[in-house]
């Protein structure tokens, strides 16, 4: 729990009797509109303003919809129901008055497309490097991950309708390291498996829109005849979560290369034909890693049954993550395209094992040697992973911080190295044994429930991701708050 929502729980309890109250069946706080301050504009859509505003000694955003647009404000509030994850926009409160109704949200820097175009006024080209774009991304994807695992697709997926915070971190935060929260659910569907009416389609932004769900009403005859002998996709059978995956794509070239899809003088018309008849798609760039540009065209493909899903797509961006920070961009622009089967959707099946590519050359081909993770018996896999050594750091190459613990083996220390946050573990000089035994353990496993083994740091140590707290700690001071 953060420091603002502690903060907020704190007020909370004073205002809210039976808050501990099981049979409390509300989700969030019904705000007196006296309550909130307003401070300043900061954007406004189709559907309404919003606002930043002042509201129990904080600083929160006021999203405010006109009372004409009652059925978008429910909607959204269906959506956002029961919903908490850390790149899910986070709900404080609702208001309403008799101009319209607001919901009370979390406050954030901007909007992913606002932040880019400011990054773009320093930098002509892009405006991340490829490991803080894989970053951003997969904070998106499993944004939506955990929003379709609970039955909500969002439908408006797109750089403007996902928020950011910088890093607090200095360089971090000038490399572009974001944190990313999917938002803006006005159009969401909280029962994608109920659609079935004309209502769905054309729903979205145009660029971002799945073509599936694209109708021409303003087409000429021919087109109209051609949209309305398609037949492929009965509004029934249409796969919403699919069509999420598709605006997910759209925003990865977004992010990747700072523009908008598409040529901004084409006629939204022509652009809907093309898009749905011809399979127009914003044009990729060469140097991205052949991986990558797989997964973003298998998630903008035509038949939305061949898109991967959120779940496929977030496993191959972390495995696409740990070859880039143990072998660079190099080992990235090595690995070959996969090749598909027809009941898999995933790149995660086909991707190398990346404990014996790296630095491994198969003396044969002269290239990066690959393993099939479908054709490897479990034994073998573990074989392979074992044989890899990892990359040895020197203790010079490491700023230590502070010490964040100490146990029967050694410490662990909160250490930088090129510019990001890691955990150090040091082992005492006597536990060498201890410490062989645990990055072989280390070395074999990959998970995202599993704290990842990144370098060794000479003589007797190891570089691991760096973690908030243990969950004894965290739970203890959740429990002294409440």
């Amino acid at each position: 729990m953060g420091e603002l929502e502690g903060q907020i729980v704190e007020n909370l309890l004073k205002l809210i009797p039976n808050v501990g109250n099981k049979k409390s069946t509300k989700f969030w706080h019904t705000i007196d509109p006296q309550e909130l301050v307003n401070i300043k504009s900061i954007g406004k859509g189709t559907a309404g303003e919003v606002f930043e505003v002042r509201w129990l000694g904080q600083r929160f955003a006021r999203k405010f919809i006109p009372g004409k647009m009652k059925i978008i404000f429910q909607r959204e509030l269906a959506s956002l129901v029961g919903l908490s994850h850390p790149n899910i926009v986070k709900v404080f409160g609702v208001s309403s008055n008799n101009q319209g109704n607001s919901i009370v949200m979390e406050l954030m820097d901007a909007d992913l497309r606002a932040y880019m175009e400011a990054r773009m006024k320093f930098s002509k080209q892009v405006p991340f490097g490829l490991a803080v774009a894989l970053d951003i991304s997969l904070q998106i994807a499993e944004g939506m991950e955990y929003l379709h695992k609970r039955q909500r697709v969002h439908m408006d997926l797109k750089s403007e309708n996902i928020l950011v915070n910088s890093e607090q971190d200095q360089q971090m935060a000038k490399a572009g390291y974001l944190q990313a929260k999917v938002a803006d659910f006005g159009l969401a569907n909280a029962k994608p498996k109920n659609v079935t009416s004309e209502e769905i389609y054309n729903v979205g932004s145009t660029q971002w829109m799945a073509p599936e769900l694209i109708r021409l009403h303003n087409a000429n005859a021919a087109e109209e005849r051609l949209d309305r002998d398609d037949k492929t996709t009965p509004v029934r059978n249409l796969d919403l979560y699919a069509a999420d995956v598709y605006s997910y794509a759209i925003t990865c070239y977004e992010i990747l290369t700072g523009k908008l899809p598409y040529k901004a003088k084409l006629d939204p018309c022509e652009l809907k034909f093309q898009i749905k008849f011809k399979n127009l798609r914003p044009h990729l760039p060469d140097s991205l890693p052949p991986y990558l540009v797989t997964l973003i065209k298998r998630s903008w493909n035509s038949d939305a049954r061949k898109r991967p899903t959120f779940s496929h797509i977030c496993t191959d961006l972390r495995h696409l993550k740990a070859v880039l920070m143990r072998g660079g961009e190099e080992l990235l622009q090595a690995l070959q395209s996969p090749t598909y089967s027809e009941d898999s959707c995933s790149l995660g099946g086909n991707l190398p094992v990346l404990w014996n590519t790296i630095g491994g050359v198969d003396e044969q081909q002269g290239d990066i040697a690959t393993v099939d993770l479908l054709k490897l018996k479990p034994s073998a896999l573990d074989e392979n992973r074992s044989n890899h050594k990892l990359t040895s750091l020197s203790p010079g190459e490491l700023d230590i911080i502070r010490p964040l613990g100490q146990g029967t083996y050694g410490t662990v220390f909160e250490t930088r190295w090129l510019g990001k946050s890691y955990a150090m573990k040091i082992f005492a000089a006597s536990e060498t044994k201890s410490y062989e035994k645990e990055v072989e353990i280390l070395q074999k496993l990959s998970h995202p429930s599993i704290v990842q083994i990144l370098h060794s740091v000479e003589p007797h140590g190891f570089l691991m991701e760096l973690m908030s707290t243990d969950l004894q700690t965290c739970t203890t001071k959740i429990s002294k708050r409440w």
